[in-house]
């Protein structure tokens, strides 16, 4: 049955002229917003005039702004919506003028705002039909202050409701009335008790409505809050904050309660969430005091225990202190002291005013006159031969890497070294390769193929490299890059790995930007990659030593021995140029090597031989080919000349020092150059009363520190012999690196011993892989008698290389460690060139 409203006929509404407040009747219609207005009543028309003709509203319209226009079509919009559709009642807070102009003739200019309510109303015509119209009504006219306050209060996101002292609903704004119909409550006669429900059926709870009406009216309370949790049919909870104030009723002046309502379900479920995480970590935090306290106990334990396990680590330590100075006893017998050293030492202790015998002058002058190169120890050959310590095999082997197979080219170095420097302007162009080593005159058998410096700058020979931007690396190259630049633990073949067979480019690229070397020397950053991956291909990869992994190992100690605190640039050696130069030198010190060494090319006649007359044949070609490929990649090309003059310069010194052959003119020199400067001058001596009563002083090596104002030979002497320690620095890597190129290198020897045992060759010492004494089993002879000297003498100088001694010390340890109780046990491990 349909629900029965009330009907009023158009002469019942003129009881309507007889309220204090304009009234007026409209059907709003989207489709023609001007014939709207239909009736007012005489308050409305004295106040604002005669409803215009429609005619008078198209003009008036027509000269509206843009505004006023899309604001009117809203309000005739949800008019015709709500209360012509759904028959609800509307609330507007609107500036008279701008509202009435359109429809009434004559509405003032200081017309403020008013408080206008609109609500469905059924009208029947003289012809019997029924019409839902629009009955709206002014209530109030306000100032703008107030008719924005009155808009927030209707239009606010929370509703809001005025109850008298009996808890009677009086007025809802329009939040609060949506929420009532939205109930289920009827639209009069809604009680507080009714909205204070917090069943699912709406059941009223009187209990909530008493409390809140006692509190306010009777204890004199200044607010009363309550959250009501309500269960939807679904199963969803909702939580509703009721905030309820002492207020009064403007119409009667009576005392009333003002509530506001606003959903805080968000907040009640995340409070819900906190406080269960809240009690959540009170229990843990309980658990944790308990195993605070328990931690603490075994912290103590762990302390006391601490202090013990390092009393017994301290005694070990000097035990291990005792046993090394007892076991660890070289065992070899080999005096590596030249005839220069023992002349210096002479004169040192005649200095002091020790006159020597003439037992000692004639065994020296012997020693001199025996001698073909007076920085080469005498004899040098036959004591490692005889060595107590040493196997014949391992003897001959050392002296071959120290001296070759005679020493006629050791001692013509003394008398030609002027040339040195300039031997590589003779390398033909045929050379930019090594020769197809086949025949007597090659290096290699029959069907073995010839190893090509792919790399190489002939002009006709085109290498596939790309530019390469060696900076963007991948995360793990990155980590391994900053590992090279600061420690001295570093391992090239993992990085090798990592950077799909580019370690050297990218460790060179990385030092040389991270030492600021492209922005102070201007260099050519985009040809600076094509260099290092050129280079970088020219080591060839079939070595299991000489490759490119060598090349980058030999840079990173470089870098560590100059770059690192307390290294030689910080001391004054390098400036920019020369650090340039030191990794170019410890880049390019091996390139092109075929893998098999110096000795192997002169005892063949290989044209490298020939072309430097068995002097250094694949250092001077390393030099050679590698400035031929600096020449084609010109990333220097903004340096002055004389900068370039002298970064040749260096490179050209530092890449010959690193022959074997050399090593002990270059270690003598080092030392008798960095004595300390004891010896007292000639006016001194001559002055004192005798000899035997000058003041004694030591002759000893001094800790160098500062080098900015040394003669430039003696910077060189120094970055030479920290390239020597750079080329042999897997000696001072971890145990497992070092084994790994400890193997390595024993593979590329045995090599050699099987191209020379397809010759018909005598094979050479350690490279019979016949015979079990390998390089492997050789160390530590080369250790003694190389490796440890040559730290020794390096970090007395300059104690800032002190880790590196320490790990040549320990891998020492090792293989001494390994050593069987008979005689004739290893050697060395040295670069083979």
């Amino acid at each position: 049955m349909a629900k029965q409203h009330l009907t009023w006929t158009l002469q019942e509404l003129r009881l309507l002229d007889t309220v204090r407040n304009p009234c007026w009747l409209s059907r709003p219609c989207v489709e023609d917003p001007l014939s709207t207005l239909l009736w007012a009543n005489k308050v409305a028309i004295d106040r604002f005039g005669q409803i215009r003709p429609r005619s008078e509203q198209g003009e008036h319209l027509a000269n509206a702004d843009a505004e006023f226009i899309a604001d009117r079509q809203r309000r005739i919009t949800l008019s015709e919506q709500e209360v012509l559709g759904r028959g609800n009642s509307l609330h507007f807070v609107l500036n008279i003028k701008k509202a009435l102009f359109i429809t009434f003739d004559n509405v003032r200019d200081d017309e403020g705002f008013a408080s206008i309510y609109t609500r469905p109303i059924w009208i029947r015509h003289d012809s019997g039909k029924e019409e839902r119209l629009m009955l709206s009504q002014l209530e109030e006219s306000m100032p703008a202050d107030k008719a924005r306050a009155v808009a927030m209060q209707h239009h606010g996101p929370n509703g809001a409701m005025l109850f008298d002292s009996n808890g009677v609903l009086l007025q809802a704004n329009d939040r609060a009335a949506r929420e009532l119909r939205e109930s289920g409550l009827p639209d009069a006669g809604v009680l507080l008790e009714d909205v204070l429900s917090g069943d699912s059926n709406g059941a009223p709870n009187t209990s909530r409505a008493s409390e809140a009406l006692d509190a306010l009216f009777l204890r004199n309370q200044p607010s009363h809050r309550l959250t009501i949790t309500s269960c939807g049919a679904s199963g969803s909870r909702s939580h509703t904050l009721y905030a309820m104030f002492p207020a009064e009723d403007p119409v009667t002046r009576e005392a009333a309660l003002l509530l506001t309502s606003a959903d805080v379900t968000p907040e009640k479920e995340l409070e819900l969430e906190l406080n269960a995480v809240k009690e959540k970590l009170q229990r843990q935090n309980e658990l944790l005091q308990h195993s605070n306290e328990a931690l603490e106990a075994e912290k103590e334990a762990i302390s006391q225990e601490t202090a013990k396990l390092k009393a017994q680590q301290s005694m070990l330590q000097k035990r291990l202190q005792q046993a090394l100075q007892m076991h660890l006893q070289p065992r070899t017998s080999v005096n590596t002291e030249s005839p220069a050293d023992k002349t210096l030492r002479l004169l040192d202790s005649l200095l002091q005013g020790n006159i020597p015998s003439i037992a000692q002058i004639v065994a020296l002058q012997n020693d001199i006159c025996c001698a073909g190169d007076l920085r080469e120890p005498l004899n040098l050959r036959e004591q490692l031969v005889h060595s107590s310590g040493l196997s014949s095999e391992v003897g001959h082997a050392i002296a071959e890497m120290l001296q070759g197979t005679n020493n006629t080219a050791a001692t013509r170095l003394a008398t030609i070294r002027g040339r040195q420097r300039h031997a590589e302007v003779i390398v033909a162009e045929d050379l930019l390769h090594l020769p197809e080593l086949s025949g007597k005159g090659g290096a290699r058998g029959a069907g073995m193929p010839a190893y090509h410096l792919t790399a190489t700058t002939s002009g006709n020979m085109q290498h596939a490299l790309r530019p390469h931007m060696l900076h963007a690396v991948i995360p793990r190259v990155e980590r391994l890059l900053q590992v090279a630049e600061s420690s001295w633990s570093f391992d090239s073949l993992e990085l090798q790995e990592a950077s799909g067979n580019m370690p050297l480019s990218s460790l060179g690229f990385y030092l040389i930007q991270r030492q600021g070397l492209i922005k102070d020397l201007n260099l050519v950053e985009d040809k600076l990659p094509e260099y290092l991956r050129a280079i970088e291909e020219g080591y060839n990869n079939t070595n299991p030593y000489h490759n490119r992994a060598h090349a980058t190992a030999v840079l990173h100690m470089t870098h560590m021995l100059i770059s690192h605190p307390g290294g030689l640039r910080d001391l004054g050696v390098v400036d920019n140029v020369t650090l340039l130069a030191c990794y170019i030198a410890a880049i390019s010190h091996d390139f092109g090597h075929p893998g098999l060494n110096n000795d192997f090319l002169i005892k063949t006649h290989n044209d490298l031989a020939l072309t430097y007359n068995d002097i250094s044949p694949l250092e001077m070609f390393h030099s050679a080919a590698s400035a031929k490929v600096l020449r084609t990649h010109r990333f220097m090309e903004n340096l002055p000349t004389q900068s370039k003059l002298a970064m040749r310069s260096t490179t050209i010194e530092l890449i010959l020092a690193t022959d074997m052959k050399k090593h002990f003119n270059v270690l003598s020199q080092f030392q008798s150059t960095f004595k300390a400067p004891s010896r007292k001058s000639m006016s001194a001596i001559h002055t004192a009363p005798g000899l035997g009563t000058a003041e004694p002083a030591a002759s000893e090596q001094r800790v160098v520190s500062t080098m900015s104002s040394a003669p430039p030979e003696h910077k060189l002497l120094a970055l030479q012999c920290a390239l020597k320690l750079a080329d042999v620095g897997h000696l001072s890597t971890t145990q497992a690196v070092h084994k790994k190129w400890t193997s390595r290198l024993e593979a590329e020897f045995f090599a050699q011993g099987d191209e020379e045992r397809k010759r018909n060759m005598t094979i050479s010492p350690l490279m019979d892989r016949h015979n079990k004494t390998g390089v492997s089993k050789s160390q530590v002879g080369f250790f003694e008698i190389v490796a440890l000297p040559l730290y020794k003498a390096y970090c007395e100088c300059f104690p800032g290389a002190q880790p590196a001694l320490e790990a040549v010390k320990a891998n020492y340890a090792m293989w001494h460690a390994d050593l069987q109780p008979h005689p004739g046990q290893p050697s060395s491990h040295p670069p083979c060139n």
